[in-house]
């Protein structure tokens, strides 16, 4: 028999999937940027994950509250609660939903190594900078050279 309430979580757990798929496209977005160099929409792409990782943090405080009131508590490693194994719809939206959660952890993790792989490089590429700066010469008013410190 189903608890109380138990359509209002379904629901909620679809939202959560919904969030999440959007969030995934976001992180598609994210990385493409990266890749190409496109920084212009990097700060487009932070606000929009911002707003969506509030929203998931809402949906899962919602999740939490339910099953909190069940007696029942969840993580990604118990997947096979009673909860879900009374109810294949359930079942099969919290299979997805962890598939999914798997899926923007994974590319999360690679845009982070592109970001900091990208700010080495960056890093590299200023010292390179700096130290030429500091061994350049210049010709002073009487023709003679000039260190120039950086």
């Amino acid at each position: 028999m189903k608890k109380p309430h138990h359509a209002e979580f379904v629901v909620n757990l679809q939202l959560e999937q919904d969030a999440i798929k959007t969030f995934i496209e976001i992180l598609e977005k994210e990385q493409n940027a990266l890749v190409q160099g496109n920084i212009e929409n990097l700060d487009y792409l932070a606000s929009q994950k911002t707003q969506i990782i509030k929203k998931l943090a809402d949906l899962g405080d919602k999740r939490d509250q339910y099953l909190a009131g069940q007696g029942l508590s969840l993580d990604t490693e118990c997947d096979n609660n009673q909860l879900f194994l009374e109810d294949t719809l359930t079942n099969t939206i919290w299979t997805e939903l962890l598939q999914l959660a798997k899926t923007a952890k994974q590319l999360n993790q690679t845009n982070g190594t592109i970001i900091s792989t990208r700010l080495h490089q960056s890093q590299q590429a200023l010292a390179v900078l700096k130290s030429a700066a500091g061994n350049v010469s210049l010709y002073g008013p009487q023709g003679q050279t000039m260190a120039i410190s950086g």
